[in-house]
């Protein structure tokens, strides 16, 4: 038995000078430091890791400043917010919904069809100033919509009497608000190069009036519609620089030529370019 211990004592100290004088090899040395020092660290890791796992029922795990019930709440919302459809998907939807219960003149069915099909509904409503962003068309359209059904909601409830005349029907009010911008459609294109939108419109034919064209080539327009939509661009508007008067007769025959533009300025310059441009 004494023989084995000394054999094995023998081993050992054999093994010991070998790594000793393998250690004092300059190609080896750091070696066996960074064995050393990796080894520590090892075992430093399974202590601790023992360690917690015997204690684990005295361990609280808190965030500081917030509740449990607040951070499960705010994982819910996030959990919406990251399962919900795309903004340009629920735009869409939301604005086919307005048109289609408020519209119901015939060929809109078809017109709403073809501004889905050439793309209004993933279309910016600028190159860079408001709203530059797919599916930012369709949502600039939603807000005029509402700023539009605002104002009218405000002239029959009598807070502006002395603007109250020749109320509209919603269906009026909807064709002019969601539909004034149609003249866009298919006309921003995104530009790989420089990672911006540009404008190359297919048919110039101006602003408000092509939008009327388009319009009238599915549904028909009463006049009133045709005039708001037509000079929606107000004094910003190609002809009134260059001059023409019909804007002004426009303005004296309809109060919503005037309704439409302020819906319109109201939307661009208040809801989109304070807001957060769709993203919430």
């Amino acid at each position: 038995m004494n023989d084995e211990k000394d054999f094995a004592t023998e081993v050992a100290n054999a093994r010991d000078e070998l790594l000793a004088g393998i250690g004092e090899m300059p190609p080896f040395c750091w070696m066996i430091a960074l064995a050393t020092k990796i080894s520590d660290k090892l075992t430093a890791a399974i202590e601790r890791a023992t360690y917690e796992e015997e204690n684990m029922d005295d361990v609280k795990i808190t965030v500081p400043g917030i509740s449990a019930e607040e951070a499960t709440e705010n994982i819910r919302r996030n959990m919406e917010l990251l399962n919900r459809p795309p903004m340009t998907e629920r735009v869409r939807e939301e604005f086919r919904q307005i048109f289609t219960e408020s519209v119901k003149r015939r060929g809109a069915t078809e017109l709403l069809d073809w501004l889905d099909r050439n793309g209004f509904f993933t279309a910016p409503a600028s190159t860079k100033h408001h709203l530059a962003i797919p599916g930012g068309l369709a949502l600039h359209s939603l807000n005029v919509y509402r700023r539009l059904v605002e104002i009218a909601e405000k002239e029959e409830d009598g807070q502006t009497p002395a603007y109250k005349t020749q109320a509209l029907p919603l269906e009026s009010i909807a064709i002019m608000a969601l539909l004034h911008d149609v003249c866009k459609t298919d006309c921003y294109h995104w530009d790989t190069a420089t990672d911006t939108y540009k404008f190359r419109d297919p048919l110039p034919m101006g602003h408000g009036e092509k939008s009327v064209y388009m319009i009238t080539r599915y549904m028909e327009l009463y006049p009133t519609e045709a005039l708001a939509i037509r000079w929606h661009m107000g004094a910003y508007d190609d002809a009134v620089k260059g001059g023409t008067r019909a804007f002004n007769a426009a303005m004296k025959m309809t109060p919503w030529v005037w309704r439409l533009h302020q819906a319109d300025m109201i939307a661009t310059w208040e809801d989109e370019r304070s807001g957060d441009n769709g993203n919430a």
